[in-house]
C-alpha cells in the first residue's frame, strides 16, 4: 500500500486545484474535461479469479479462489475506489461456479465491471449465450466516462472457438476467421471482430475530440507478442496508436503477469489471482501525468508515466 500512499499524497493538492479550476472555468467542454482529468482517483483491478470446485492442478488453486476474492474485496472496501474491474476468467468451468464467486464480488462497496474471459464460457453450449447476462454484462463491449477518462471494456472473445454455441453463425464465422488469419494459434485465444473494431475506432475518435484519456480493458494481452496476445493484436495496436488519447491497455489471461511499452501505450498484464497460495490483485491510481499500480501479494507495483496527448 506504500505506492498508493505516495500517489495520493502527491496528488492531494491536485484535488483542491481541480475543484477550484472547475469552479472558475466555464468556457467549454475542453476546460471541464481537463480539470476533471487532473483529479487523481483509484480503481480496483482483479484478473483470473477462475474458481472451480476442483482439486489443485499445478499452481492453480481452484478452491482457494473464493477466499482470495473475499480478502481482496475486504481490502478494496478500506479504499475509496471509484469502481472495480475483473479482467476475465471469473470462473474456470461449470455454470454453478458463478453462484459461489459472484455474491462475494457483489458485496464490494464500489461498483464492479466484468470483462469476458475464455474460461467464463466453459459451460454447456446451451448456456454460452447466457454468460454475459449471468455476469451482469449489459453489452459485450462498452465504454463509460469518469473524471475526464474514457474507460473501454473490450470483448476479446468476439471471434472465438469457445465462446459461441457449436454450429451457431458466430461459431462458424469464428472458425473461418481463425483458419484464414490465425491458423496454428491456440484455440483458447480470441480476437476483436470487424463490428467491434469499427465501434472502437469511433470511441477513440470521440475521446480525441473531447480531450479525454483512454484506458482499455480486455482479457487478452496486446503486447508483448509471445503467443498469448489477441489473435489480431497487430491490427488493434495499429488502431490504438493512431489515437493520442490512448494511455494504456490492461488485461489478464497470462497468470504470471507481464508488461510492455510500445508506440506510446503501456500494456499491463496483471498476475492471476488463481495461482499459488498467495493472493494477487491491485489498486490503480490514475492521474493526468501517471498511472500508479499498487500491487498486493504476487502483483508487483508499477509506476507508469504518461506523456501529454
Amino acid at each position: 500500500m506504500r505506492a498508493a500512499a505516495r500517489f495520493l499524497a502527491k496528488h492531494s493538492l491536485l484535488f483542491a486545484l481541480a475543484a477550484c479550476t472547475a469552479a472558475r472555468e466555464s468556457d467549454g467542454a475542453h476546460s471541464t474535461s481537463r480539470a476533471a482529468a487532473d483529479s487523481a482517483f483509484e480503481i480496483g483491478l482483479i484478473a483470473d479469479c477462475q474458481y472451480a470446485d476442483a482439486d489443485a492442478a499445478g499452481e492453480r488453486q481452484y478452491r482457494l479462489a473464493p477466499k482470495k476474492l473475499a480478502d481482496c474485496v475486504d481490502d478494496f472496501d478500506t479504499r475509496e475506489l471509484v469502481f472495480v474491474v475483473h479482467l476475465g476468467d471469473f470462473i474456470d468451468r461449470d455454470w454453478r461456479s458463478f453462484d459461489v464467486v459472484e455474491p462475494i464480488l457483489d458485496r464490494a462497496r464500489a461498483p464492479h465491471h466484468h470483462v469476458l474471459g475464455n474460461h467464463d464460457f466453459s459451460v454447456e453450449d446451451a448456456r454460452k449465450e447466457l454468460v454475459p447476462a449471468r455476469m451482469g454484462v449489459p453489452t459485450r463491449w462498452r465504454s463509460f466516462v469518469e473524471r475526464g477518462w474514457r474507460f473501454v471494456i473490450l470483448d476479446g472473445n468476439d471471434v472465438s472457438l469457445l465462446a459461441h454455441p457449436r454450429g451457431s453463425p458466430r461459431d462458424v464465422a469464428s472458425r473461418a476467421w481463425h483458419a484464414a488469419r490465425a491458423a496454428g494459434r491456440p484455440e483458447w485465444g480470441g480476437a476483436l471482430g470487424a463490428e467491434q473494431l469499427a465501434w472502437l475506432e469511433r470511441e477513440l475518435a470521440s475521446a480525441d475530440a473531447a480531450h479525454e484519456r483512454v484506458l482499455l480493458f480486455c482479457h487478452y494481452p496486446l503486447r508483448p507478442a509471445n503467443g498469448n496476445e489477441l489473435w489480431n493484436a497487430d491490427e488493434v495496436l495499429d488502431l490504438l496508436a493512431a489515437h493520442p488519447s490512448v494511455a494504456a491497455w490492461i488485461n489478464g489471461h497470462e497468470h504470471s503477469g507481464n508488461y510492455a511499452f510500445e508506440r506510446g501505450i503501456h500494456c499491463v498484464t496483471l498476475h492471476g489471482m488463481l495461482d499459488h497460495f498467495d493472493n494477487a490483485y491491485a489498486v490503480l491510481g490514475i492521474s493526468r501525468e501517471q498511472l500508479e499500480l499498487d500491487g498486493s501479494g504476487r502483483q508487483p507495483d508499477l509506476s507508469l508515466p504518461l506523456a501529454e496527448p
